[in-house]
This record gives C-alpha cells, sequence and structure tokens, in this order.
C-alpha cells in the first residue's frame, strides 16, 4: 500500500533554507514511493486552538479531529489521513512560527482527554519529521537549550500521534549581501563558507528523513 506524506512549510520564505530542507525531504519520501502533499501555511489565514472544547464533550464525534473549519480544516484532514508528517520551521526568538505552532496545537489537543485515558485513538499513527532552520550554530544550539526544547516537542507529537524525530539546520545562511542589512555581529564570510559545506549536508540528512517518513509503519 503506498504511503501517504504530507509535507508542511510553516516558514514564511518560499525560497530559503526551511523551503529547501522540505524540497529534499519531498525528494526522499517520493523515491522511497509515498504520495506527497506539499502545503504552505503562510498561504493560509492560520489559527491556533479556539478552545472550543468540542473535541472534549463527553461522546463527541470528532474522532480526534479539530471540529473547526477554517483554513486550517483541510491541513489537519490531510495529516489525519496521511501515513507521515514532515513540517518545517524557522526558529524565530528562540520559537517556532506562530503558525507551526497553532498546526501543532490543533494536531495534538483534539486526542489528548483530561482522564485517566490519556488519550483519544486516532484513525491512524503516524511518523512525524519535525525539521528546524536556525541562524544558532551547533555550540548554541545546545548551550542555549534549544535542542531539549525542541527534541521534547517533537516527543510530545510523537507521543500523540505516533512517533517522531527532528532535523536541526543550524548557522544558515539568511541574507543574499550581509552589506545591505543590520547584521554587523554575523562574518559573512563563515556563513557563505558554513552554507557552502554544512547545508549540502543538511539537504542529505533531509532526503533520508524524507524516506524514513514514507517507509515508516506502525
Amino acid at each position: 500500500m503506498t504511503q501517504r506524506v504530507v509535507i508542511i512549510d510553516a516558514g514564511p520564505r518560499k525560497t530559503m533554507n526551511t523551503a529547501q530542507l522540505l524540497d529534499a525531504a519531498e525528494r526522499g519520501a517520493c523515491e522511497a514511493g509515498a504520495e506527497v502533499e506539499r502545503i504552505r501555511l503562510f498561504d493560509l489565514n492560520v489559527k491556533d486552538c479556539y478552545a472550543c472544547m468540542a473535541c472534549k464533550r463527553k461522546g463527541n464525534t470528532t474522532n480526534g479531529l479539530c471540529a473547526v473549519r477554517d483554513d486550517l480544516r483541510p491541513v489537519l484532514e490531510a495529516c489525519y489521513d496521511a501515513d507521515g508528517i514532515i513540517i518545517g520551521s524557522p526558529i524565530y526568538f528562540s520559537c517556532l512560527t506562530a503558525e507551526t505552532q497553532a498546526l501543532c496545537c490543533r494536531l495534538m489537543f483534539p486526542v489528548m482527554h483530561y482522564s485517566d485515558d490519556g488519550f483519544e485513538p486516532i484513525k491512524k499513527k503516524k511518523h512525524i519529521g519535525l525539521v528546524m532552520s536556525m541562524n544558532v550554530n551547533e555550540l548554541l544550539l545546545d548551550q542555549m537549550g534549544y535542542r531539549r526544547r525542541f527534541d521534547d516537542y517533537a516527543q510530545m507529537l510523537g507521543n500523540l500521534l505516533g512517533s517522531a524525530e527532528t532535523l536541526y539546520s543550524c548557522d544558515t545562511l539568511q541574507f543574499d549581501d550581509y552589506s545591505k542589512y543590520y547584521a554587523d555581529k554575523f562574518n559573512e564570510a563563515h556563513k557563505i563558507k558554513h552554507h557552502e559545506t554544512q547545508f549540502p549536508k543538511d539537504l542529505e540528512a533531509a532526503f533520508e528523513l524524507g524516506k524514513r517518513v514514507a517507509q515508516k509503519t506502525e
């Protein structure tokens, strides 16, 4: 049976690091034989959980799917039916984009119960890849607590929806010409060299992640 993988770009820049990493992940998933759907959240009017509590009412028929019908509903439906999900987000102010957090909240909250049962069994468990690009380097990734924070976030996704893993692309090239921006704290030559040597490795890692997500079965 063909695996269905949904790839969600939750970053605003259509051709930069996050998008390129997801391009590579998509190629990997396709090579593994998956049927892939690609979605850009910034093309939609994305809102966080409405706290309507429809998914928490006894006897509800949401079956682990957010009840609110807005722009995000078709995305949630696609994720609900998928075998695998890959979510890409740049890191801004030490956080996933607001769109990423809104998506994840509305994926997770409907399957979580405030009871001893713990969660609503979902239609299909899925493997999730959380792909993040960021300005900080590998050293700061750990020193600033990013890795632990986002690994924990991915684990929460995995615990509720199936399984999950993370991919970090650090010290990324942010501008095409650093002299045009207030960015004196960065060494442009270092950024360019790092992009030329490390980013291809990150793309390969994203490709392999795409293959794993497409091949993972629960």
